[in-house]
């Protein structure tokens, strides 16, 4: 379990403070359970081992021995089956900048979020999405609208059934009074999951009226 994790790869961290191969594991769980703090640190350490072992967009395929050569041997701290299986699926840096701007987020700290999804979008893996939408999602929570529609629109052009950043993108048309086009993207959202939630419901009622000046619009 979660728990029993954590004590696994803290043995192990204390024996061998920044190896990756552990403090992305236990970063990544943190992040799991809403330890956000506790995750940025973790897996700021990570990527401070990392430095050197950056590839260029469109290479992460290209090495399987990434960091292996500096990784120490297994020891009674952790099983060597375990081992072996966090080597293999240790990800790659882009990654580990995605979860760290996910934990910044949960902190409510969107700049460096923002940042962070800015290395992975911008230098490491621009056809990444879900970076996309959530650099997104951290612009829109701070008032940034034109920003966070462009990265939502860039969601829709890597993956045109986001559902999500159609609602993202209906939310933003609406705060900014084009309410044609917000519904236009609460329908699409709609056709897409199906999913009648409450705040799409009710704009879909409220649009046509307010457009008429039957009905003022709320918030």
């Amino acid at each position: 379990d979660e728990l029993a994790a954590l004590a696994d790869y803290s043995a192990a961290i204390d024996l061998l403070p920044d190896a990756a191969v552990y403090r992305v594991p236990r970063g990544t769980t943190y992040l799991a359970r809403g330890d956000f703090a506790r995750a940025a640190d973790d897996l700021g350490t990570a990527l401070d081992s990392m430095t050197d072992d950056l590839l260029p967009p469109g290479d992460y395929g290209a090495r399987d021995d990434i960091w292996l050569d500096e990784l120490p041997a297994p020891g009674d701290h952790l099983a060597a089956a375990q081992y072996t299986a966090l080597v293999r699926d240790l990800p790659r840096p882009f990654w580990v900048y995605y979860q760290r701007g996910l934990a910044w987020a949960g902190l409510e700290d969107y700049e460096r979020a923002i940042a962070d999804f800015s290395v992975v979008i911008d230098e490491l893996e621009p056809t990444f999405y879900d970076a996309h939408y959530q650099r997104g999602l951290a612009y829109l929570a701070r008032g940034e609208l034109d920003r966070a529609a462009a990265d939502f629109r860039q969601v829709l052009a890597l993956d045109p059934w986001h559902a999500a950043a159609e609602l993202g993108l209906g939310d933003i048309a609406f705060q900014q009074g084009a309410y044609h086009t917000a519904l236009d993207h609460y329908v699409r959202y709609l056709d897409l999951t199906g999913a009648h939630t409450g705040r799409v419901a009710l704009r879909c009622v409220q649009i046509p009226l307010a457009r008429v000046g039957i009905m003022p619009l709320g918030g």
